[in-house]
């Protein structure tokens, strides 16, 4: 019979990484997910500038006490014997994810600027040449295809 500390042990060998891995493309240009990801979280100053929107880094502070009752709930199961450890570290992974992807979603963002909404021709800041805007017919930023909501996950992962 294992001994809490023991189990508190065990719980401290795992770590859950929440975001988008780096190992998600985009099919059609071959760029990753998880760059897109990192410059709309931190924004960009060079060329098309895009303001940041911190979905990724501030979803851990808005929904924390949503995520830490269920932190609560799961470990207090796995400490219970009521639950597997694998099992506690995956619904907390879920839920992450979860409130991850609402963020991304519903957060009070920068809106997309009218180029960016409507398409059309501008002149690169970098080139000065013209360049092409397909324009996403949104004003909400974030999100146009999905891809960048769809591709939020977790993994569990031992610590190093």
């Amino acid at each position: 019979m294992r001994t809490f500390t023991e189990k508190f042990k065990e719980i401290g060998k795992f770590k859950i990484k929440i975001g988008i891995p780096k190992e998600n493309t985009n099919k059609q240009t071959g760029e990753y997910i998880a760059d897109i990801a990192w410059w709309n979280e931190k924004g960009t100053f060079s060329g098309t500038r895009i303001p940041p929107r911190p979905f990724g880094s501030t979803f851990l502070n808005k929904y924390k006490e949503e995520i830490n009752k269920v932190i609560d709930k799961e470990l207090n199961l796995y400490l219970e014997k009521k639950k597997n450890l694998k099992s506690a570290l995956n619904i907390i992974g879920i839920t992450c994810a979860k409130y991850m992807k609402y963020n991304l979603t519903y957060g009070s963002w920068v809106p997309n600027s009218p180029i960016t909404i409507q398409g059309g021709w501008i002149k690169s800041p970098i080139r000065k040449i013209p360049i092409y805007i397909k324009g996403k017919k949104s004003s909400r930023p974030l999100i146009d295809t999905g891809q960048l909501r769809q591709s939020i996950t977790y993994i569990v992962v031992k610590n190093e």
